[in-house]
């Protein structure tokens, strides 16, 4: 094999596909997915109702009521697709762009879907500047596909980006970048009701690399923001900072002023979720740490050796979404790990299904599918949140 031909390989088998669970109030689902396709899994059900055998390097997911799912792919061909699936209709899916995958590595892929729009997010580097990272914005505005640059991030494993959906419909993009010594945030906002960007303002400086980060949106529009930081030492410190109205354009962002905790090597990855008003972190490094805190400090809640595999959590409420890093429970398929904890309940049943969430109810009028011209490829067979504005974020 040629030079060329194995660094185009040994950039294409970077990535890391993991299984995503789906869920929508008290309703989820189970993606399965590997290189050699995925499998969509249903409550109570042995097998899927959804599957492609296309090989893939990217996939991601939501809910959006009981009976519909949305999802994107971007295969190893380079085609990146977003399929409709709902209810006992037939699945489609539309073709919307032929990338590049042979020079350019792909991550971090997010998808909002809201009434007749769709958001699509990902981060791409080419292999020639490995470490300069573009983000890329694909929305359907109800009468075709637009695509918008937003800029890059600099790091030199991952793109370092989140994105929020606030209350009234707003997407809130959070992006780390390193600039040497220290590490940059910057903000920006998607208007929802006119469609437009505005511009990315510098909001934060962290002292030294951020080597990881992870961020939600409560339903009363408070943003949080965790990130980790490798010290003097080799640890990795875990620190945090709120934004109590991110409705207000110019609402500050409060830091933490200590570290909520410090690990040691390695360092794997870190989730974050608010349940009921109650924030939950799971740091996982040599150990799996879950943390909670309910407005009275961080409190550890569990650490151990790790014995779980990492899980993709999209969860979509009456008003916002979370799309996070965890781990599946290996006691209970389709489960995240630590449910018990999280005060999830799993239902009586004979065959591995997905557990059923017990939030209160909401009564939301599910919106309408994405209406959309629609390229077909294949037909395969067939919370609401409360928060609270915590006076500290420090470990007790």
């Amino acid at each position: 094999m040629k030079t060329k031909e194995v660094i185009v390989l040994a950039f294409l088998s970077r990535t890391t596909l993991a299984p995503l669970l789906l869920t929508y109030e008290k309703e989820s689902m189970y993606l399965h997915i590997d290189p050699q396709g995925c499998a969509l899994f249903g409550e109570n059900n042995p097998e899927p109702f959804y599957r492609t055998t296309e090989p893939l390097l990217l996939a991601q997911g939501i809910m959006t009521d009981s009976k519909t799912v949305h999802m994107v792919v971007l295969k190893t061909s380079g085609e990146l697709c977003y399929t409709l699936i709902s209810g006992s209709g037939a699945p489609q899916t539309s073709l919307l762009a032929k990338l590049d995958v042979r020079s350019t590595r792909y991550r971090r892929l997010f998808l909002f879907p809201q009434g007749k729009m769709i958001h699509i997010f990902y981060g791409y580097a080419h292999q020639s500047i490995p470490d300069l990272w573009r983000i890329e914005h694909r929305f359907w505005d109800g009468a075709s596909w637009r695509s918008v640059h937003l800029g890059e991030v600099v790091h030199p494993r991952e793109p370092l980006y989140h994105v929020n959906l606030d209350s009234q419909g707003n997407i809130h993009l959070l992006t780390m970048t390193f600039q040497g010594r220290h590490s940059l945030l910057f903000t920006n906002r998607f208007n929802g009701t006119f469609h437009i960007w505005g511009s990315p303002t510098e909001t934060l400086k962290i002292s030294d690399e951020v080597v990881d980060m992870a961020a939600f949106m409560t339903s009363d529009n408070v943003q949080y923001l965790f990130w980790v930081t490798k010290n003097l030492k080799g640890q990795f410190e875990l620190r945090s900072a709120q934004q109590t109205d991110a409705l207000v354009l110019t609402s500050p962002w409060h830091p933490s002023p200590a570290p909520i905790k410090t690990f040691r090597s390695p360092w794997k990855g870190i989730g974050a979720l608010e349940i009921n008003g109650v924030l939950w972190l799971l740091a996982h490094t040599g150990e799996e740490t879950l943390m909670q805190n309910d407005g009275m400090g961080w409190k550890l809640v569990s650490s151990h050796t790790p014995l779980h595999s990492p899980l993709q959590w999209v969860h979509k409420g009456g008003r916002n979404a979370h799309l996070t890093y965890w781990l599946e429970s290996q006691t209970e398929r389709r489960a995240p790990a630590y449910y018990r904890e999280l005060g999830f309940n799993l239902k009586k049943r004979d065959v591995p299904s997905p557990i059923t969430f017990q939030f209160p109810p909401v009564h939301v009028i599910p919106a309408p599918p994405p209406l959309c011209p629609l390229f077909i490829l294949n037909k395969y067979l067939p919370i609401p949140i409360r928060s609270h504005k915590f006076p500290s974020l420090r470990m007790m």
